[in-house]
């Protein structure tokens, strides 16, 4: 025959599909026809009017969800026939530009990318990151910090984040979990880890005993304590009597010293005399282990120079 025909129905799933071009690659000698036509459909069964197209043309026809594509094949007189090779339909939706009546169009026809089937836009829920975190403990023996690792909404929307229980954390493991929010759509993503507050902060040990006493002082008691952001206990652990004589030689005088310590608390029954040094250490610990030495020391002088002293600071 001189004459033949080709048709297909496309059905793009979308409904109203707005339709973007018909293209084709074809041979067509001299001579011969090769013709193309579509009509668009909202059912699949009833056609509008049929319109003519130039390859790779926009199509300047009814949206629809069908589109039908007839192509008509004449003969050259000389009996060499057109042929058609291929035949790619698309609709405007999927092209990778924002054309008219669409919100996005990423240059596909995927869901769960940010831009739907149908070049709509659709939201993309936000996502908790979370991680485990070791802090130390502060003045109050408590830690403020956050476990959120990046948390992020992908379409860039504003998020709130909450994380409970929220601030301080006390020692210790606590398992907190973190809810992030995307504002305009109210979708949440969750995320846990653990918060981990240890005590690595040594405690304080204090003397609380003056630079010198004078031998009537005796007996005279002090009373070493520990200062800790999480709680400290002291202890006296031991003591040492002796002077410095002439020659600069240090003489051992705890026979002459009467000294006596438990637990916290270091005793002075008798200094031993004049210009010895009596000195004890004081050690404190916390509760969480950590230990601090401190040594103390107090200087016996003569109360008659001591008062000399002080009646000269008077004047």
């Amino acid at each position: 025959p001189d004459n033949g025909s080709w048709n297909i129905v496309h059905d793009s799933q979308v409904p109203a599909a707005v339709w973007g071009t018909v293209s084709w690659n074809a041979d067509v000698p001299a001579g011969s026809l090769l013709a193309v036509s579509a009509a668009s459909s909202d059912d699949g069964v009833t056609f509008g009017p049929e319109v003519m197209l130039t390859s790779g043309a926009n199509l300047t026809i009814a949206d629809g969800r069908f589109l039908r594509v007839s192509v008509s094949f004449t003969r050259a007189p000389t009996g060499e026939s057109p042929t058609l090779f291929d035949l790619t339909i698309a609709t405007l939706c999927g092209n990778g530009a924002v054309d008219s009546g669409e919100q996005c169009d990423d240059g596909n026809r995927d869901d769960g990318d940010g831009c739907a089937f149908d070049c709509t836009l659709e939201n993309l829920p936000p996502v908790a990151q979370c991680q485990d975190v070791l802090a130390s403990a502060g003045p109050q023996c408590t830690a403020c910090v956050s476990i959120d690792n990046g948390s992020y909404d992908p379409d860039g929307d504003d998020v709130t984040i909450n994380e409970l229980p929220g601030c301080d954390y006390p020692l210790g493991d606590t398992l907190v979990s973190l809810t992030i929010t995307d504002i305009p759509f109210g979708e949440t993503d969750t995320c846990a880890a653990t918060v981990t507050v240890v005590d690595d902060t040594p405690p304080m040990a204090l003397c609380n005993a003056p630079a010198t006493i004078t031998p009537p002082d005796a007996p005279i008691s002090f009373v070493g304590t520990a200062a800790d952001n999480c709680g400290a206990s002291a202890n006296v652990t031991s003591y040492d009597c002796y002077a410095i004589n002439g020659a600069g030689k240090r003489i051992d005088k705890k026979e002459s010293c009467v000294v006596s310590f438990a637990g916290d608390t270091l005793t002075i029954l008798d200094s031993g005399g004049v210009d010895d040094h009596i000195t004890w250490t004081v050690v404190a610990i916390d509760n969480s282990g950590n230990v601090t030495t401190q040594t103390c020391e107090v200087l016996v002088v003569n109360p008659a120079q001591d008062k000399v002293k002080d009646n000269r600071k008077v004047k």
